[in-house]
């Protein structure tokens, strides 16, 4: 198993550290891409539009959608809707939330490679 690079970020409250790389070129497993857009937000997991509705059946954190970008009902909802696709459980999604959705640009498109299970990822644009 090769070692992977990281690079610390700071926020204006947060610092944080995010992956750069594997430096033996594993992928870090999934990509996530969320884009806004007039007051609506639609999230792409793997290629694929991400359905908030799954999510809400298992706990309705925010019934009005998907949001990152801090700790609240939309990140929660997230990072559920993206535990329940990957594993089909719920077990770690608001430590997944907190790792990396409330990192992510809040009001603003992202695109990142992410590892569910070790919380580690990287930007991609």
């Amino acid at each position: 198993m090769g070692k992977i690079k990281h690079q610390t970020f700071s926020t204006q409250t947060t610092q944080f550290e995010t992956v750069l790389e594997h430096d033996d070129g594993r992928p870090l497993g999934n990509i996530l891409e969320g884009f806004y857009s007039g007051g609506e937000y639609e999230v792409m997991l793997n290629g694929k539009r991400l359905p908030l509705e799954p999510s809400l059946k298992e706990w309705a954190h925010s019934p009005t959608g998907f949001n990152w970008g801090y700790n609240g009902s939309g990140p929660a909802q997230l990072a559920l809707a993206i535990a329940l696709e990957l594993t089909g459980k719920r077990e770690g999604y608001q430590e997944f939330k907190a790792a990396v959705i409330a990192e992510l640009p809040q009001g603003n498109d992202f695109k990142i490679e992410f590892n569910y299970q070790t919380h580690q990822w990287r930007p991609l644009k």
